[in-house]
């Protein structure tokens, strides 16, 4: 068969046009010559598995932007977070189809800074997914090594042993890619050809006792927890999932999130370190809610010790900040079916974490329960409390109904107005703008009475907020706040980092702009409230009001609103 070149498709292409036009062969000029470029192959720092309709920044975020600043600012890129505001804000900056920054990098590719950032928030099925869309020609060995270790995770042992065989092409001396080649040997069932293959590796002094003793017992030969000290890595936990060796309970302290649902799901790992790291991992978004509440349903109890933590006093000893203790809570809710019995469990679950970052996690835990109670009087009492935790969890539309309940019952004379911030921030539609005696009222309720220093800081905050939102708040209100202790944070991002922010915004530099305030609000509960509301008012600025909203009402909670 004969193959046309590119070039004599492009001939064939115009002429065919000409036909399809009625000009005929005859207009073609004998002499007349036909330019063909070569296309340039896709920038794979480009990349991205989302683009503007699933919620990317747009193929022109790094418009106007330096690949010298976000390559040096990226990597400072908090990792990982609690704040899901944040967080989600970050994955999808992370995750964006967008033309790369203006000049040149040098240092590492700006696919690879995005890869290991996603790494370290435990993006994991985001960043397989980013991997899989990387050409055969831009890969590099710490790509390879990063795509064997995400394979690993996910239990796609064929792709881990794959790039276990292109790190060895690439560098035969690489010890990770000869750790994976005796892996992959055991798991085909070469066990004589991984003996060698590990005596290899002892004869280079290898220093993994972990390695070893999981590879022994890969083959049969019997391993104790002793044997085990750890570090855990991604190879380390593949090697003990296909064993029967228990996971020795230090493992609860692996500090790489990307591992964290690996191990609250392993069979081999003791219910307890499970529970403590579905727990942690939920909280940095690592490990689904869905993942603790199977977890939680694990911890055995009795139909009559869930019966009895719905009663007055009740349950205080086994709650009282245990995993298990928060698990036996979140049983009895899902068992019990009388509202008011789920209603008390979940109120003494929330209270119990009050102005904890644990707070958002038990949100979220309960967040389904909340929205299918019954929003009526009967619950009145319950109201604002199921308000503000589906506000933290996300759940805007069922928390106004909750307040509507709230601001209808004479048992929640003091709510409307403590809920009435968040009420407003989380609303898209400004119909919530506040006037100065909704301010004052606010204000004057006993819950928000500034007395002392967290009281001043709670409206230094709101305050903050609400200029973001482009709210007129009235100077006397600003300088009700001079009297007394300061309410700046105790920690302040670099003048460096602040400048180039509001440089960043007032150009409309949107990839940069979220960038940068990614870094500065690494922590809502120690932000200074002026650079929480300048940080908010750049996102606002560039576009991304809808992140804005979601920051907003994560802080104001974090920070006692």
């Amino acid at each position: 068969m004969n193959v046309l070149s590119p070039k004599s498709l492009a001939v064939a292409a115009l002429l065919f046009a000409g036909l399809a036009a009625g000009d005929g062969l005859a207009q073609i000029a004998p002499a007349q010559t036909v330019a063909v470029a070569e296309l340039a192959a896709p920038d794979p720092n480009a990349l991205g598995i989302l683009g503007p309709s699933a919620g990317g920044l747009g193929a022109d975020m790094w418009s106007g932007s330096s690949m010298a600043v976000v390559s040096k600012v990226l990597p400072m890129l908090p990792a990982p977070t609690t704040w899901h505001s944040l967080l989600g804000l970050e994955r999808r900056l992370l995750l964006s189809s967008a033309s790369v920054p203006a000049g040149e990098t040098a240092g590492q590719p700006l696919l690879l800074l995005r890869a290991n950032r996603l790494w370290a928030l435990g993006e994991i099925d985001g960043l397989n997914q980013l991997l899989g869309s990387v050409p055969q020609s831009a890969w590099t060995a710490d790509l390879r090594h990063l795509h064997a270790d995400v394979a690993l995770v996910v239990n796609d042992i064929a792709t881990a042993c794959a790039e276990g065989a292109a790190l060895q092409t690439i560098n035969s001396n690489d010890v990770y890619a000869t750790q994976l080649l005796a892996f992959c040997q055991i798991s085909a069932g070469k066990v004589n050809e991984a003996g060698l293959t590990l005596d290899l590796l002892r004869d280079q002094k290898l220093a993994d006792p972990t390695f070893f003793a999981l590879a022994d017992a890969m083959r049969g030969i019997g391993v104790t927890k002793q044997a085990m000290p750890g570090p855990f890595t991604a190879l380390s936990l593949a090697m003990l999932r296909t064993t029967k060796t228990p996971l020795p309970d230090t493992a609860a302290a692996t500090p790489a999130p990307a591992l964290w649902r690996v191990i609250a799901t392993l069979p081999n790992a003791s219910l307890d370190t499970r529970l403590l790291v579905a727990e942690k991992g939920e909280a940095a978004g690592a490990v689904g809610v869905d993942v603790l509440r199977d977890t939680y349903e694990q911890v055995p109890a009795t139909p009559d010790q869930l019966a009895a933590i719905a009663l007055p006093g009740a349950g205080a000893k086994d709650a009282r900040g245990t995993p298990r203790g928060r698990a036996l809570m979140y049983r009895a809710v899902e068992q019990i079916f009388d509202p008011l019995a789920k209603a008390t469990i979940i109120a003494r679950a929330l209270t119990q974490v009050e102005g904890l970052p644990a707070y958002f996690t038990v949100a979220r835990l309960y967040a389904r329960e909340l929205v299918t109670l019954p929003q009526d009087s009967e619950l009145a009492w319950f109201a604002y409390t199921a308000a503000r935790a589906l506000f933290a969890a996300g759940e805007t539309e069922t928390a106004q109904s909750w307040l509507n309940v709230s601001q209808n019952s004479a048992a929640a004379t003091d709510h409307p107005y403590v809920l009435w911030p968040l009420q407003h921030l989380a609303d898209a539609s400004d119909a919530l703008r506040p006037t100065p005696s909704m301010l004052d009222d606010w204000r004057q309720a006993p819950a928000n009475a500034p007395t002392d220093a967290a009281g001043r800081r709670r409206t230094a905050v709101l305050l903050g907020l609400l200029t973001a939102a482009g709210d007129k708040v009235p100077v006397e209100t600003w300088w009700s706040l001079t009297d007394g202790p300061p309410v700046l944070a105790a920690k302040m991002a670099a003048p460096a980092l602040r400048v180039e922010l509001r440089q960043a915004a007032d150009a409309k530099r949107r990839g940069e702009t979220a960038l940068l305030t990614l870094i500065e609000l690494a922590d809502l509960r120690d932000i200074d409230p002026l650079e929480l509301s300048t940080a908010l008012a750049g996102l606002r600025a560039v576009g991304l009001a809808a992140d804005a909203r979601a920051i907003a009402v994560e802080s104001a909670i974090a920070n006692g609103l």
